[in-house]
């Protein structure tokens, strides 16, 4: 497996490409939301947020709605892994797809990405292809990485995951893939 690294294919447009641009952003979307800037995440918090759904869009229509979501989820503790699941917009890649590079950049910086769960949901879900193609210039994923990076810094490990079939069966199989996976994994 290849162990590249996904550069940023929105940032500029969707989010500020410069990393102080970006933080001055979400330091704003994160006040307009409600709190007193980018939170802090709480080691105590009960860990009972399973799932959560976050607008995709350019920051100027979603992200104070992402933000709002975001200072919720710092408050609930700090799981070892974000599986980041959303559509694939270019139609490019496998209809599942995980991305086979260990790191993901955006202006904040690179992410690791959590391989060892990856090839532990595709033991359970066949339909999961390691794919970077679907990946490559999908905005969906990338644009919840900066906020989590804001959030949990250098600690943060993510499993971005696109979908170009959005029908209910593979969904709900997926989901429980994730599951059995994560519970086998202990996370």
């Amino acid at each position: 497996m290849k162990l590249g690294l996904r550069k940023p294919a929105v940032a500029g447009s969707f989010y500020p490409s410069r990393s102080d641009d970006l933080l001055k952003l979400l330091d704003s979307l994160f006040r307009g939301a409600g709190s007193e800037g980018i939170p802090s995440p709480n080691p105590a918090g009960e860990r009972r947020i399973a799932s959560m759904m976050v607008p995709h869009a350019g920051y100027i229509y979603s992200g104070k709605t992402a933000a709002s979501a975001y200072s919720i989820l710092a408050q609930d503790g700090i799981p070892e892994t974000f599986v980041i699941i959303g559509p694939n917009h270019t139609g490019l890649g496998s209809a599942f797809s995980v991305t086979k590079s260990k790191f993901w950049e955006t202006p904040l910086g690179r992410v690791e990405v959590d391989l060892e769960l990856a090839e532990a949901i595709s033991n359970y879900f066949g339909d999961l292809d390691f794919d970077d193609l679907a990946h490559t210039w999908e905005h969906s994923v990338e644009v919840q990485v900066p906020f989590l990076q804001s959030i949990y810094g250098a600690s943060l490990k993510i499993l971005p995951i696109v979908m170009a079939i959005q029908e209910p069966e593979p969904s709900i199989d997926l989901g429980k893939s994730i599951a059995l996976a994560s519970e086998k994994l202990g996370r």
